[in-house]
């Protein structure tokens, strides 16, 4: 009897603990299509740009609060690593993945500037009865760097994005989608008046 009283006691604890801590909701952060026509009429760097996102990076789930008590997962470098790398190619003429941020990275793949981007995000939702978050942010720290490893600046850029539930019904994760794009949008303007393009 107390065998299948502790069998019982399992099941019930995951269920409470369920209960209690929420559902992780699985969603991508990454941003619509951007328009490739308008990137290749902008006006670009004569550079090759290298982005560098560790395999760890790539890895990383982040775990964020939603609504209705759930939470939200997602890879936020794994999302961004192909807008980001979109985004540098409206501002330069080449970019590359490079395999580190050292001057033999830098070398093997002839880049005159390299990107180290660090990403953080925030989400939140008021509602009791929905999971979509309504509000979310994203920050992206970059790290410019030469050739030969040394950084030549840093800068941050904060995206937000809101959605309420007539919008993100049919698409969960608007709210997220969007800070991402007002992110990528803040990082261009940087990128170009680094460089001299605006």
């Amino acid at each position: 009897m107390k065998t299948i009283i502790s069998a019982l006691r399992v099941p019930a604890l995951a269920f409470t603990l369920a209960v209690l801590t929420g559902c992780a909701h699985n969603i991508t952060i990454n941003p619509a299509a951007p328009d490739a026509k308008a990137s290749a009429q902008a006006t670009k760097a004569n550079k090759v740009a290298g982005l560098y996102i560790s395999q760890a990076d790539r890895a990383r789930e982040v775990i964020s609060p939603g609504g209705g008590g759930d939470k939200l997962s997602y890879f936020p470098y794994k999302d961004l690593e192909g807008p980001l790398f979109f985004t540098l190619g409206r501002v330069y003429q080449r970019v590359e993945q490079v395999a580190g941020t050292d001057a033999a990275s830098a070398s093997a793949k002839n880049v005159s500037i390299l990107f180290a981007p660090e990403l953080k995000t925030t989400s939140s939702s008021p509602s009791p009865l929905t999971w979509p978050p309504t509000k979310f942010s994203v920050v992206i720290h970059v790290k410019a760097l030469d050739a030969a490893g040394t950084t030549l600046w840093e800068d941050q850029v904060t995206g937000d994005g809101n959605a309420e539930f007539d919008e993100f019904k049919r698409d969960f994760p608007l709210a997220a989608r969007r800070a991402s794009a007002d992110a990528l949008t803040k990082l261009e303007t940087v990128l170009r008046t680094k460089e001299g393009l605006n």
